[in-house]
């Protein structure tokens, strides 16, 4: 690209003749730096989030399981008393 192209761009044009100062090449990696460490930061922070939710999930999953098996382990069973029979009546 031309010098002109890079500047109608605002690009800054790489070169022997156009060297970025020192200062501007620290200040702009400080600037990826702090990007990467962000993005590093919001990532984990995701990270962490999506396991906590995983992690409580499961745990309420784990409670309603319980609770429905107490339920469906009730056995009803009906019962009646035994009693003599009656004599037939007499024919």
């Amino acid at each position: 690209m031309s010098e002109q192209r890079h500047a109608v761009l605002a690009i800054h044009a790489f070169g022997a003749d156009h060297e970025l100062e020192h200062g501007e090449l620290l200040k702009r990696r400080q600037i990826l730096r702090r990007t990467q460490l962000a993005g590093l930061v919001i990532l984990l922070l995701l990270l962490a989030l999506g396991a906590g939710r995983t992690l409580l999930a499961r745990d309420a999953q784990a409670r309603a399981l319980a609770a429905d098996n107490a339920t469906q382990a009730v056995v009803y069973v009906k019962t009646t008393r035994a009693r003599a029979a009656t004599p037939p009546p007499p024919r």
